[in-house]
């Protein structure tokens, strides 16, 4: 209560408007850090949802590629995976 020791009613209302100020700053920062918060999460998301389609992607190529090579071991024959050498 300024105006009980000394300060005059003008002295108390601007101290007031000035806390009233710093109040509204406050909640504008608070606002824009959590608006900032939910700007990251959503930046982290598409980056772990890019990464898990592309690890998709890279299992696929690799089965597929392990696929051939089992094709191709199967059309050569026992021959080539078999020393017969003597």
């Amino acid at each position: 209560m300024p105006e009980g020791i000394g300060y005059g009613v003008q002295a108390a209302s601007a101290s007031s408007a000035a806390t009233s100020q710093r109040q509204k700053v406050a909640e504008q920062v608070e606002r824009i850090s959590a608006r900032k918060e939910k700007t990251v999460a959503a930046v982290v998301q598409r980056q772990a949802s890019f990464s898990a389609n592309r690890a998709e992607t890279l299992t696929r190529q690799a089965e597929k590629a392990q696929d051939r090579v089992e094709s191709r071991e199967a059309r050569n024959g026992l021959g080539l995976r078999l020393d017969v050498s003597v």
